[in-house]
């Protein structure tokens, strides 16, 4: 899978945002775009689509998360600080 990268201090992962959804969820893989497709339920308004994403991501791996690029964007790239790729493929598939 092309959207998750291993970086020195964690991963990167490349992702592809829908709102307006009835809850989080991890959908599958945009083989088009190289993208992790994901639904929130935040509206992209005010930033609380960003803050619902960074708080899911971070409950599901228990490491911190930040949004790297895309902030205004559906396709966002997040850093996991502390996590190898591995890990997260596994935490992903086990969903």
């Amino acid at each position: 899978m092309q959207a998750i990268e291993e970086v020195e201090d964690g991963v990167l992962v490349d992702i592809l945002v829908s709102t307006g959804a009835s809850s989080f969820s991890i959908n599958s893989y945009n083989q088009w775009r190289k993208r992790i497709k994901i639904t929130v339920r935040s509206p992209p308004k005010k930033g609380k689509a960003n803050q619902e994403i960074i708080q899911e991501f971070t409950s599901l791996t228990q490491h911190e998360v930040k949004i790297v690029s895309g902030i205004k964007s559906r396709e966002k790239t997040i850093k996991i600080y502390g996590m190898t790729k591995n890990d997260l493929s596994q935490i992903i598939n086990n969903l």
